[in-house]
């Protein structure tokens, strides 16, 4: 099977040929319906430039890329934790012997109680979720926990955005398609 993605973007055809990358998400696609071709394109349109990054002036300089990773929903888990005081969300996922912990860099002006609800409200009856983020570290020194930084959530019932944080709180965006908008 050969894949090849194009996307046209202001009159620029910018041909991928991933594809180890393409196939991938094929495969992905196929086990996780959850994502669509949107999905993808914003995958391989944010691969030009890293998520995340350390900084610049640090002597081992790292990058990481926000990428799908799709999980089965009864395998997700959401709570606040509090640090210093201050409550932030977490969501954990476990993939056989791999445990992975999703976080947000910031929660904008959101209680944690109000991202929990949220998330748990795009969960409640599904059966599988797909998380975008980037990795931020491993957590363990044999790889097996990791910690992931939340750019978005998505199941059947639509998407959760970690950039809605900013909006007024008072407008329920959780849902909508962010390719539309």
């Amino acid at each position: 099977m050969v894949a090849c993605i194009i996307v046209t973007m202001s009159k620029k055809t910018i041909k991928l040929a991933i594809i180890s990358t393409a196939l991938t998400a094929v495969m992905i696609h196929s086990k996780y319906p959850t994502l669509g071709f949107k999905d993808y394109y914003k995958y391989f349109k944010d691969q030009k430039r890293p998520a995340i990054t350390a900084s610049s002036s640090e002597r081992n300089y790292w990058e990481s890329f926000n990428k799908w990773q799709c999980f089965n929903k009864n395998e997700v888990h959401s709570y606040c934790d509090k640090e210093k005081g201050i409550e932030y969300p977490i969501l954990t996922a476990f993939a056989g012997a791999k445990e992975y912990y999703f976080d947000l860099d910031e929660i904008g002006n959101r209680p944690c109680k109000v991202i929990i609800d949220q998330w748990n409200k795009l969960l409640e009856v599904e059966s599988k979720v797909c998380i975008y983020s980037a990795k931020l570290q491993n957590l363990s020194p044999e790889g097996n926990e990791t910690l992931w930084v939340i750019n978005r959530l998505k199941t059947s019932k639509g998407y959760w955005i970690a950039s809605n944080l900013y909006d007024d709180p008072s407008e329920e965006k959780m849902g909508f398609d962010p390719e539309e908008d």
